[in-house]
Protein backbone atom coordinates (compact mmCIF):
# COMPACT_ATOMS: atom_id res chain seq x y z
CA UNK A 1 0.00 0.00 0.00
CA UNK A 2 2.82 2.37 0.87
CA UNK A 3 4.60 1.62 -2.39
CA UNK A 4 1.45 2.31 -4.41
CA UNK A 5 0.87 5.62 -2.63
CA UNK A 6 4.52 6.64 -3.02
CA UNK A 7 4.41 5.76 -6.72
CA UNK A 8 1.24 7.83 -7.12
CA UNK A 9 2.90 10.80 -5.45
CA UNK A 10 5.95 10.48 -7.71
CA UNK A 11 3.71 10.12 -10.76
CA UNK A 12 1.79 13.29 -9.89
CA UNK A 13 5.08 15.11 -9.35
CA UNK A 14 6.21 13.86 -12.75
CA UNK A 15 3.09 15.33 -14.39
CA UNK A 16 3.65 18.65 -12.62
CA UNK A 17 7.26 18.81 -13.81
CA UNK A 18 6.21 17.76 -17.32
CA UNK A 19 3.81 20.70 -17.66
CA UNK A 20 6.24 23.08 -16.00
CA UNK A 21 8.97 22.25 -18.52
CA UNK A 22 6.68 22.26 -21.57
CA UNK A 23 5.36 25.72 -20.72
CA UNK A 24 8.74 27.15 -21.78
CA UNK A 25 8.18 26.15 -25.40
CA UNK A 26 6.39 28.65 -27.61
CA UNK A 27 4.74 26.14 -29.92
CA UNK A 28 4.33 22.42 -30.41
CA UNK A 29 1.91 19.60 -29.77
CA UNK A 30 1.53 16.80 -27.28
CA UNK A 31 1.83 13.24 -28.52
CA UNK A 32 -0.82 10.66 -28.01
CA UNK A 33 1.64 8.62 -25.96
CA UNK A 34 1.79 11.47 -23.44
CA UNK A 35 -1.68 10.36 -22.33
CA UNK A 36 -0.06 7.31 -20.72
CA UNK A 37 1.40 9.73 -18.19
CA UNK A 38 -2.11 10.67 -17.11
CA UNK A 39 -3.30 7.06 -16.94
CA UNK A 40 -0.60 6.00 -14.49
CA UNK A 41 -2.03 7.81 -11.41
CA UNK A 42 -5.51 6.48 -12.22
CA UNK A 43 -4.27 2.89 -12.33
CA UNK A 44 -2.20 3.40 -9.18
CA UNK A 45 -5.30 4.72 -7.41
CA UNK A 46 -7.25 1.66 -8.50
CA UNK A 47 -4.41 -0.57 -7.29
CA UNK A 48 -4.34 1.17 -3.89
CA UNK A 49 -8.11 0.78 -3.62
CA UNK A 50 -7.85 -2.94 -4.40
CA UNK A 51 -5.03 -3.40 -1.88
CA UNK A 52 -7.09 -1.64 0.78
CA UNK A 53 -10.10 -3.87 0.08
CA UNK A 54 -7.90 -6.98 0.28
CA UNK A 55 -6.39 -5.84 3.58
CA UNK A 56 -9.86 -5.22 4.96
CA UNK A 57 -10.97 -8.71 3.87
CA UNK A 58 -7.95 -10.36 5.51
CA UNK A 59 -8.57 -8.47 8.77
CA UNK A 60 -12.21 -9.56 8.80
CA UNK A 61 -11.20 -13.19 8.25
CA UNK A 62 -8.65 -12.97 11.08
CA UNK A 63 -11.47 -12.00 13.45
CA UNK A 64 -13.40 -15.15 12.53
CA UNK A 65 -10.61 -17.47 13.64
Amino acid sequence: MRIALAAMLISLLNILLYFNETSHFSEGNYDLTAMITFAIPVFLFLAAKGIYNDQKLVKSLDRLR
